[in-house]
């Protein structure tokens, strides 16, 4: 028999200690990650063993939260910048229907919970048949970093080659940061690329200094394109663990696209995450720009079941809200932006 079981009173280096013996946990599974997610969601972290007889065979970390009075499980929720959670099971052991119907029960008897919803590719095909899980579906490119280098970059498309080494010629050079400082730099460039399509950006500046803080330095690659004379034009932020690495955000200055700065940092990444063993780099979402790395398409199921049908309307009706405020607060900004250039122009001429 299976069954989930709440552990309240672990330390964080037990718990991470658990989670590697597995061989399989991801890094959105570690106590840095959960601390990451305690400074920047509402609710509890919830830790989980799973037995099977009594016997410890995988972990569970989501986040329990309320909402109206009603119980929410997150591993993760939308929104949470949070890529792959859910259950995590010993290299040994194999996820089954049997282990989802007994989380199925945990959440839904135990827990009480009203809403629950879990993102892992680590599920086989059919674990959640019959259950009325909805897939929300999540896409990506994952790219295999274990051939060479020479045969890596070989498999970028001509224009993404192209790109790379024009911000060579062009001096741009990429460095690891390690100075706090390189929050603001990422924060500010990524409020340019959302000002682009009169936009804010989805989480606020406190989020990536909670990353900063958070995240293991041994787990986090936070990179800098520089230009020739030392300034910072694009940034790039990416986890990692033994199976993984994950675009977690990247931004750059509009104005110096033409030096092709992302590309680059991107090439640099993958060199980066090779010397460091990674086998395998997920792009963190779908969107054309990042088939140019030519990584293998891939869905990874995005599943969610509410208690009661209006749960899984709300849930929409609140993201399409939460999108529409940021449209609108992008159009504000855009209009700030422009009565602030005409203020600044009326101000220049009438000084000359």
């Amino acid at each position: 028999m299976i069954e989930f079981e709440e552990v309240k009173q672990v330390s964080a280096a037990t718990w991470d200690q658990w989670l590697e013996a597995t061989g399989r946990a991801r890094f959105y599974h570690s106590s840095g990650w959960l601390r990451f997610l305690d400074a920047t969601q509402p609710g509890r972290t919830l830790r989980a063993r799973i037995l099977e007889n009594g016997r410890p065979i995988g972990y569970f970390a989501g986040r329990l939260l309320s909402k109206y009075g009603l119980r929410i499980l997150g591993s993760p929720l939308h929104g949470w910048t949070t890529h792959y959670m859910g259950p995590v099971l010993n290299a040994d052991c194999a996820f089954s229907a049997e282990a989802f119907l007994a989380m199925h029960r945990w959440v839904f008897g135990e827990l009480g919970c009203a809403h629950f919803e879990l993102l892992t590719p680590d599920l086989p095909p059919g674990t959640a048949k019959d259950l009325s899980y909805e897939d929300q579906g999540f896409q990506s490119f994952l790219l295999d970093l274990r051939p060479g280098e020479t045969d890596l970059f070989g498999r970028f498309n001509k224009g993404c080659k192209w790109s790379i080494h024009k911000a060579q010629r062009e001096g741009v050079r990429v460095e690891e940061a390690r100075d706090e400082g390189f929050v603001d730099d990422y924060y500010r460039q990524l409020e340019d690329v959302f000002a682009k399509q009169r936009l804010v950006p989805t989480y606020a500046r406190a989020r990536v200094e909670a990353l900063w803080r958070c995240a293991p330095r041994d787990r986090l690659l936070c990179l800098r394109a520089l230009r020739d004379d030392g300034a910072c034009i694009a940034t790039a932020i990416v986890t990692y663990d033994r199976r993984c690495a994950y675009l977690w955000g990247a931004a750059s200055w509009r104005q110096e696209q033409k030096r092709c700065p992302n590309e680059l940092l991107q090439w640099e990444a993958m060199k980066r995450l090779k010397q460091l063993g990674v086998p395998a780099y997920d792009f963190g979402g779908g969107g054309e720009y990042k088939a140019k790395y030519r990584g293998t398409r891939i869905h990874v199921p995005w599943y969610s079941r509410s208690r009661y049908r209006f749960l899984a309307r709300l849930r929409d009706v609140y993201r399409d809200a939460f999108y529409g405020r940021q449209r609108l607060k992008g159009w504000l900004g855009g209009l700030k932006t422009g009565q602030d250039r005409r203020e600044i122009t009326a101000g220049a001429v009438g000084g000359s």
